[in-house]
């Protein structure tokens, strides 16, 4: 559950759309699409129809991609942390996580946007070049796919691969029970890239159901058969990856109860030896005083033995004079 601060004036609305955004996945804003957004209480009073020719409420200076200037990073609390993620070790597609500031965003003539905004667009154009830049877009977005699908395999790979790390090698238990929580995390992040890849290729193959505009385009037609059978490749391969990732995740379950039953056991196993172990130094300790009493008694015993010695000694003396 999340807490607000007192001395920060939230709106109702601002801490509803923050606590549906972060919660459960099966709860979480956004399971019908754009419309859970465009009807939250939140955004009312916004046109969405007519968003893309409104002006930006704020628009940065910026000189370059990784300009910074706009965040003034000395006016931050003293309990600021600068965040240390690093790109990732293995050769992956370039996604722009890691750059210190994107800025904003406009795709709306852009070619890459969606088959939605080239439909838009080409209302203005010619009936002729309308299927073709429909295709050139689908062919990225399978494209696009591919290469999410390539770099979810890579991740699965990589879980495999710490999972392995993690059961077979040998770290300290201390670092064994944090990378068991982090391969936790990171196998619960590739299952949701694999619903949101999902859900992508769902509408991408709904997409590709559609009728062409020009049907007598017999090569057009051809072409998103083949970009059908790829869509029909990619869930197929995705089914399998999801699949793989609940096997593993399974098993990591499994291992990691299995892990913590063994720890268990062994924590039990050294308080009892710690018990003992205690218990003896105990009873060396009163070995030791009893064996330094011991020596006092046999010193005093044989200070005794002398003076009785020289005691019968004199009394034979007297007994001659």
């Amino acid at each position: 559950m999340l807490d607000f601060p007192d001395d920060i004036d939230i709106s109702e609305e601002a801490k509803d759309l923050m606590k549906r955004l972060i919660c459960p996945r099966e709860t979480r804003l956004g399971q019908n699409g754009f419309v859970d957004f465009a009807s939250h209480p939140f955004f009312e009073g916004i046109d969405w129809e007519a968003i893309r020719e409104m002006d930006t409420p704020y628009r940065p200076e910026v000189s370059s991609p990784t300009d910074t200037s706009n965040f003034d990073v000395e006016a931050c609390s003293p309990d600021f942390t600068p965040c240390d993620t690093k790109p990732p070790n293995v050769t992956a597609p370039f996604t722009g996580h890691h750059l210190p500031f994107i800025g904003f965003t406009y795709t709306h003539d852009s070619m890459m946007s969606d088959c939605k905004s080239l439909s838009l667009s080409g209302l203005d154009s010619s009936a002729d070049s309308l299927p073709a830049l429909t295709a050139e877009a689908y062919e990225r977005r399978i494209q696009r796919l591919e290469q999410e699908r390539t770099e979810l395999s890579r991740k699965f790979q990589e879980a495999n691969r710490l999972i392995q790390t993690r059961f077979h090698g040998s770290a300290p238990d201390g670092e064994t029970m944090n990378d068991s929580t982090k391969y936790e995390q990171t196998i619960a992040q590739l299952k949701d890239e694999v619903q949101i890849l999902k859900k992508r290729l769902a509408e991408e193959n709904n997409l590709s159901s559609r009728p062409a505009k020009d049907s007598n385009q017999e090569e057009l037609e051809k072409k998103m058969k083949e970009l059908k059978e790829k869509n029909r490749q990619l869930i197929l391969d995705k089914q399998d990856l999801q699949r793989d990732l609940e096997e593993t995740f399974e098993r990591l379950t499994i291992q990691t109860r299995e892990l913590k039953e063994a720890v268990k056991h062994r924590d039990l196993a050294k308080q009892d030896y710690d018990e003992l172990n205690t218990a003896l130094l105990d009873e060396r300790d009163k070995l030791k005083r009893s064996e330094k009493l011991a020596k006092e008694r046999e010193s005093e015993l044989f200070q005794l033995h002398q003076k009785l010695d020289a005691f019968k000694l004199e009394l034979r003396k007297l007994e001659n004079g």
